[in-house]
Parts: structure tokens; C-alpha cells; sequence
């Protein structure tokens, strides 16, 4: 999809430069995570794919500007990006369990064990953009 592309593209020009990167991980190997980037890293790059973007994705993008004074954002995008780090090396660990509810594997401090994620309006929205961006 054009968005995942449009994010893939957006996260690998950010790990280029390490002074994209939070002075604590500068210098440390990938893979990096969408909180060891600087957010003026963060918002240059949202603006950068904005002005690349497809008029396919640009359309959908124009719906979710916002701007304060001078300060401009784009959520879609950042929620795009955003996803592009969570998933860029196949750590998404979410399945479906037998009942059809959603779990996430994983451990936690009680062990190993699989939570299940409540199918809330809220997540209902997460996953809808998410596979607006993703499939």
C-alpha cells in the first residue's frame, strides 16, 4: 500500500542521519524505535512526506492537517510513521485467539502469558487505520 510505502521511506531517510536521533542513541546500531528520534526530526519528516506524498494518499493526508499558528501536523502520517518503526522488523506480535478475541503475546511479570485486548470504539479505530496504512 502506498501509505506503508510512503512511512518505509519517511523512517529510513530519519535512520540515515544520526542527528535525527535522541543524543542517547546516537552512536548505537539499529534498529531504532519511533521514541529515539527527535520530534523536530519527527515533525520535519512528517511534512517531508506530505510534500512527496501520491495524490492517491495526499487526498486521505488532507483530512488530518493540523495547524496551531505556525506549528503544522499531520496525524495520519504520524500515525504512519509511527507504525512503520513498531513494525519494521516483524515484532508485531498480536494473533487471534480461538474465541475471536483479539490477544497480544508476550511476557509480562506474571510470565508468559496472553492478555486480551478488549474490542473497544477506540481500538475499533486503531485497527481501521491501521490497516488504512498498512493493507
Amino acid at each position: 500500500m502506498i501509505q506503508q510505502e510512503e512511512a518505509n521511506a519517511g523512517r529510513d531517510r530519519i535512520c540515515r542521519d544520526a542527528q535525527n536521533l535522541v543524543a542517547a542513541k546516537r552512536g548505537t546500531a539499529p534498529p531504532y524505535s519511533a521514541s529515539d528520534v527527535t520530534e523536530l526530526a519527527m515533525r520535519r519528516e512528517v511534512q517531508q512526506i506530505y510534500s512527496v506524498s501520491s495524490l492517491q494518499t495526499r487526498q486521505w493526508y488532507d483530512r488530518a492537517i493540523f495547524q496551531d499558528g505556525v506549528n503544522w501536523d499531520n496525524w495520519i502520517i504520524r500515525w504512519c510513521l509511527w507504525h512503520a518503526f513498531r513494525y519494521r522488523d516483524s515484532r508485531n506480535t498480536n494473533s487471534d485467539s480461538p474465541d475471536g478475541r483479539r490477544t497480544r503475546g508476550g511476557s509480562s511479570e506474571m510470565g508468559n502469558s496472553q492478555r486480551s485486548i478488549s474490542n473497544s470504539p477506540q481500538e475499533e479505530r486503531v485497527v481501521y487505520y491501521r490497516e488504512f496504512c498498512f493493507h
